[in-house]
């Protein structure tokens, strides 16, 4: 996850290719961690010093996507630093 990058890394393990995408805030410890969704097959990136969810859209037949999910969680350092899927579908961190 772009804790304290400006871009989000891909990599592509089948052709041996790292690549980045996007442009997100230049501060520092956004991100800790990210979690695959069966649900929609989104990769959920866990706030650490961020007060948005990361949503990163691995649909192979769209676009390299991202967008924000949520806003306003409490504005303190190292929130949270990864996450899990539930039994019941839902990401907890």
């Amino acid at each position: 996850m772009p804790s304290d990058a400006t871009t989000i890394l891909r990599i592509d393990p089948i052709e041996n290719e790292a690549t980045t995408f996007g442009k997100v805030p230049g501060t520092i410890n956004k991100w800790q961690g990210g979690v695959l969704s069966q649900i929609d097959h989104c990769i959920y990136a866990v706030p650490a010093d961020n007060s948005t969810v990361l949503r990163i859209d691995t649909d192979p037949s769209t676009p390299l996507s991202f967008d924000y999910v949520g806003s306003g969680f409490q504005d303190v350092g190292d929130k949270w630093q990864g996450g899990f899927v539930g039994r019941d579908g839902r990401i907890y961190a």
